[in-house]
């Protein structure tokens, strides 16, 4: 697999994205987050490294808008096969503030 260059979308359209991880778009991301924040305190799942730092994906998320507007987004959000695979919390971050420009990067197979 091959990175592609840095590329920009609106959060807008970055909103209609589905998950790999989760199987709904980024817009409704949030509530599969707690879902899962609400598995894992009762032992049926695993939680995110930084939502447990942080005391849950709400606080999580919350932390990375502020981190956002004060420092844009340092990691570009990382799409394979048209779905988000790295960087979901940064895109509810990003789909909350409304950014005009997000930065991804895409996953493209090496043709031999």
């Amino acid at each position: 697999m091959v990175l592609s260059a840095m590329q920009f979308m609106p959060a807008s359209q970055l909103g209609e994205i589905a998950s790999t991880d989760y199987g709904v778009p980024v817009k409704d991301l949030r509530v599969a987050m707690r879902k899962r924040w609400s598995d894992a305190q009762q032992g049926k799942d695993e939680a995110h490294p930084s939502e447990e730092i942080h005391g849950g994906p709400d606080n999580y998320i919350d932390h990375l808008k502020e981190d956002i507007l004060k420092n844009g987004i340092k990691n570009p959000i990382r799409i394979k096969n048209g779905q988000i695979f790295d960087g979901h919390h940064r895109a509810i971050a990003a789909v909350e503030l409304g950014l005009s420009k997000v930065p991804f990067k895409t996953f493209k197979p090496i043709l031999r």
